[in-house]
Parts: structure tokens; C-alpha cells; sequence
């Protein structure tokens, strides 16, 4: 009898180890090379046509080995866009979207993110133009 494979299992296994990969090429990565990268992809994004037609933006706040997302909101802040970013539930199984401004105080979210404060400003998800998300 043949045996039925899970395909599910199969593809979270994969999506598991890709991961792994990314991160540990990541963190391979020299500081110096990181922040090229980092500065190269900045200003491709801010030389799109969505970027500057974009009025609020939804942005990740940058893990140390991700690409530094910090020159492209302070563009942003200083271009008059609003930058949301993400809070997750007390529940830990959803993410809201909150205003961002500049000089706000981000807290740890425990799951190894930063985040807005609970009281920060939330934004609704149809006002976001353009969203920035780590890759």
C-alpha cells in the first residue's frame, strides 16, 4: 500500500530550513557589507514611483542582521509620509498596525521584535500606500 505523503509537513520543513539559511548568511554578513546592502536598497525603494506617490507607509522596525529599514523612515518622516508599523495582540497570535512618528518610544515585544507602544496611535489597514516587509 503505497503511503500518502504530507505535503503540508513537507513545506513547512522547507519554509523551516530556508529560514535557517537566510539567517545564518545573514549573520555571516560583514557589518560594512550589511549596511551597503542596506543603503543600495533604500534608495532603489525611495526611487520608485510608489514610494513617492505613497502617503502612509507600513514599515518593519530592522532586526541588527536585516536590512536597516531607519534611513528610509526617517525619509519618510521627513517627507511628510506617516509610518505605521506593527504591535502584536496580548494573545500573540495577531499583529495591529500603529503610527510610528519620529522620536516615539519603541518597547520589546518579547518576541524579538520591537514595537509602538499599546498606546500608540493604531491605523487602519486601507490608509497603508505601501508596505515595506523583510526578505
Amino acid at each position: 500500500m503505497p503511503r500518502t505523503v504530507d505535503e503540508d509537513a513537507i513545506r513547512a520543513g522547507v519554509k523551516t530550513e530556508i529560514r535557517a539559511r537566510r539567517r545564518a548568511m545573514r549573520r555571516a554578513l560583514p557589518p560594512e557589507a550589511r549596511e551597503r546592502r542596506s543603503d543600495a536598497i533604500a534608495q532603489r525603494v525611495m526611487s520608485l514611483d510608489e514610494w513617492r506617490d505613497a502617503a502612509t507607509i507600513l514599515a518593519f522596525v530592522s532586526k541588527r542582521t536585516e536590512v536597516q529599514t531607519g534611513s528610509l523612515v526617517e525619509h519618510a518622516w521627513r517627507t511628510n509620509k506617516r509610518v505605521a508599523t506593527t504591535r502584536i495582540t496580548p494573545e500573540g497570535d495577531d499583529l495591529t498596525l500603529h503610527l510610528w512618528a519620529s522620536g516615539d518610544e519603541l518597547e520589546d515585544s518579547g518576541h524579538g521584535f520591537r514595537q509602538p507602544l499599546r498606546s500608540a496611535q493604531r491605523v487602519a489597514e486601507a490608509s497603508v500606500d505601501l508596505v515595506l516587509v523583510p526578505a
